[in-house]
């Protein structure tokens, strides 16, 4: 289609001459000139396009779409009697904006809101709150969700509301504001239950779901997650079933169920794909990259991240590529890459604090704090682990608790203050096995069997490291099966059976070794050196 030039519809083509032409007009004509040019450039491009469809329709695109805020200028100009038009083409503007994720989508609802009155006051209101939020703008993103629900109030309109309400919670739940969340998600579900909008409902239903995994309630998780993929399913809303499939992968692959969890990833993404859902296309894919590392097949979980990332940069999800970056410095860590690590989970502290997502912040710094273990910044480790235990704690977050609980218990052992770090890694136990993170039990087991090691407590070590193993065989955690066979290796050097101790380090190693995790590689062979010594025999990794 020949596409025609909005500065053709002028007859000067010198910028200054145009200009003083314009000056010139008395303020009548100027407004009858850009009557006159909207029409003109109207016509020029297929005529007056249709209405934008209601909240929930479908927007179908019109050849003036590219065109529309120039149509919105000469329509300002013109005066009042274009006004309707006006905000036509820019709610048309706005959500060709948004299916293009142009980054300046929110300042076209912006001055939608503006223009209107009421609920389409509100929700254009909504929407501007929805684009900040996908842009990281998060503060600005509630205010404007709050505001949209007042002006959905005052308009009697209970499923918008509800919406707008909806949104809230979102960001609620994208920051770290649990309990805050909880409550309003589970406000909105019963608002457009009550308001027939099942679909809205089922979304909520999701979100719930979510936290409740969060939160290591994984039955409700599981449940709630069952009631919100029928009723998406009910609606054939592909979309819906994509996120939901995603999250339930999610919760599968987290509880050890990796060949299920595989499976619903692989549907979660053609659902996605087929609902043009790029934002949640990118986060499923971050996470299936997460499966992959934990299983250390780290080519692949590399791949994953890589194409994550290019879409949360394509679609401006900047949350969500921070978060794929903090899970690319633990890729680098675990290959040996600290050189990269460091200055990568730095970045993705540095955006999500940008971001506000305090949430973040903690996950990257708690990550942060073990490869600061791992390379004898003890005092690093404690102040990132302590930071990100006090976010954790404020916001219920009992997985992301265990986890930093775990790494100061490894603080303190590496410390020698065995009492203390045995707490800790009691409190770490107690955290994982109520949010049912078995992946976790198994690598604080190996940690205790570690400390009672050092502290001459052979009998608990050797039934703490037979568990531990059991649990990585389990899940099918090869690292972790690498890592518990080379410390158990140590053990058997201390009770005098150099044999087995030879037959653990070497199926240790090998995994360790076929995993390319070069860092517990180094770190566990220093170890086995100094026990070697200490005991009078020849390095376990040696033929002697």
């Amino acid at each position: 289609m020949h596409q025609l030039s909005a500065e053709h519809a002028y007859l000067f083509r010198h910028a200054l001459l145009r200009d003083a032409a314009y000056d010139l007009q008395l303020p009548a004509d100027r407004s009858r000139l850009h009557e006159l040019a909207f029409h003109l450039i109207e016509a020029a491009f297929g005529g007056r396009a249709p209405d934008p469809p209601a909240p929930d329709g479908r927007f179908a695109s019109h050849a003036t779409d590219d065109i529309a805020m120039e149509l919105c200028r000469h329509a300002h100009a013109a005066g009042e009697h274009l006004m309707d038009a006006r905000r036509m083409y820019l709610h048309r503007a706005a959500l060709h904006a948004r299916r293009n994720w142009h980054k300046d989508e929110h300042l076209k609802w912006r001055e939608l809101a503006e223009i209107s009155v009421g609920g389409k006051r509100g929700e254009a209101l909504r929407r501007m709150s929805a684009a900040l939020a996908r842009s990281g703008q998060t503060a600005l993103a509630e205010e404007a969700a709050l505001e949209a629900m007042t002006e959905q109030q005052k308009a009697g309109d209970r499923r918008l509301y509800g919406w707008a309400m909806g949104d809230l919670a979102v960001l609620y739940m994208d920051t770290g504001r649990y309990e805050l969340a909880e409550k309003t998600m589970a406000e909105t579900a019963s608002i457009c239950g009550e308001a027939g909008d099942r679909r809205t409902q089922g979304e909520m239903l999701g979100n719930l779901a979510s936290i409740y995994h969060a939160t290591g309630r994984l039955t409700l998780a599981v449940q709630t997650l069952e009631l919100s993929l029928a009723i998406h399913r009910e609606l054939g809303n592909a979309n819906g079933e994509g996120v939901d499939l995603g999250r339930l992968a999610l919760l599968k692959d987290q509880t050890g169920q990796h060949e299920e969890a595989a499976g619903l990833y692989e549907q979660a993404i053609i659902r996605l794909r087929a609902a043009g859902n790029r934002k949640m296309e990118g986060c499923t894919l971050g996470n299936w990259g997460n499966a992959f590392l934990v299983t250390g097949q780290y080519e692949r979980a590399e791949q994953l991240y890589r194409q994550a990332l290019e879409i949360h940069r394509e679609v401006g999800n900047r949350r969500f590529e921070s978060m794929v970056l903090g899970n690319l410095a633990i890729l680098y860590q675990y290959t040996g890459r600290t050189e990269l690590a460091e200055p990568t989970y730095l970045k993705a502290i540095a955006g999500n604090q940008e971001l506000g997502d305090a949430r973040g912040v903690a996950s990257a710094r708690g990550n942060l704090a073990v490869l600061y273990t791992q390379t004898d910044n003890l005092d690093g480790a404690e102040r990132a682990a302590t930071s990100a235990l006090e976010h954790y704690r404020a916001s219920r977050n009992r997985r992301g608790e265990g986890h930093v609980l775990q790494i100061l218990a490894e603080v303190q052992s590496q410390k020698h203050n065995y009492g203390e770090a045995e707490q800790l890694y009691n409190l770490a136990m107690a955290a994982h096995r109520e949010a049912d993170h078995r992946r976790a039990i198994g690598s604080t087991l190996t940690g205790l069997a570690w400390l009672y090691l050092k502290s001459g407590r052979h009998d608990e070590s050797l039934q703490a490291f037979t568990e531990a193993i059991e649990v990585a065989v389990a899940l099918k955690d090869r690292r972790g099966e690498g890592t518990a066979n080379c410390r158990f290796a140590l053990l058997y050097l201390a009770l005098d059976d150099v044999q087995s101790a030879r037959d653990h380090w070497q199926r240790g190693e090998s995994i360790l070794k076929e995993l390319g995790d070069t860092l517990a590689l180094t770190e566990v062979t220093e170890e086995m050196l100094r026990s070697c010594e200490t005991a009078r025999v020849a390095p376990l990794n040696s033929d002697a």
